[in-house]
């Protein structure tokens, strides 16, 4: 998981919470919560290979940057305010949509 979050990262939020969903089920705050920890752990291990081999695009890093940490805040501002079975059943769909939408792509189904 963390090679291919690290690299690709498409996805890797959702299946960061099944992971923890089957292996350890908590409500969906919590799980939210420590996926945001081990993913930020995993990019940072990644973006530290990248900065250290010279390969790292700076003005690309401070856009995306900006925008990860804004939209971390506020996506978390968000599901703190919905109902978790909600929340849940968001995290569902929108594995399910990836999930389609990558297999269709990887299928030459564009």
């Amino acid at each position: 998981m963390g090679v291919y979050g690290g690299y690709f990262g498409a996805g890797i939020g959702i299946i960061t919470l099944a992971a923890l969903g089957l292996l350890q089920p908590l409500d969906i705050h919590t799980m939210n919560a420590r996926k945001a920890v081990l993913t930020t752990l995993v990019n940072g291990a990644a973006a530290g290979l990248f900065i250290v081999q010279g390969a790292a695009n700076w003005p690309a890093v401070g856009v995306m940057t900006v925008g990860s940490v804004g939209g971390g805040y506020l996506g978390a501002s968000l599901a703190r305010r919905i109902r978790p079975p909600v929340v849940s059943a968001a995290v569902v769909a929108i594995g399910l949509i990836l999930s389609v939408a990558l297999f269709g792509h990887g299928l030459g189904l564009h």
